[in-house]
């Protein structure tokens, strides 16, 4: 589900960091993964538990569905929110 960036009590321990960070450097997040890497991708990784092996082919996940929904109509007209709730269930799947 997505409501487990607003439903109380959901995010717990690292959840919580990781969804706290999706929220406050989604743009930065949003630049790195569409270049493929940078420091913003490195801590995404390390907040969703990926070692340095499962690294690579965890950042083309990602960025292979998060692509699918920023080329949905409705995307821009998003708000932070819900683009960072987006990636936050993205990076949970991944998990």
């Amino acid at each position: 589900t997505t409501s487990g960036l607003t439903t109380p009590g959901a995010c717990k321990g690292g959840a919580a960091k990781l969804a706290a960070y999706i929220y406050k450097s989604y743009d930065s997040i949003e630049k790195d993964l569409a270049k493929g890497d940078g420091k913003y991708l490195d801590m995404l990784a390390v907040l969703a538990e990926k070692t340095s092996e499962e690294k690579e082919v965890f950042i083309q996940s990602v960025r292979t569905r998060l692509r699918e929904i920023v080329e949905k109509d409705d995307y821009s007209s998003l708000s932070r929110l819900e683009k960072a709730k987006s990636l936050y269930v993205i990076v949970k799947d991944l998990s």
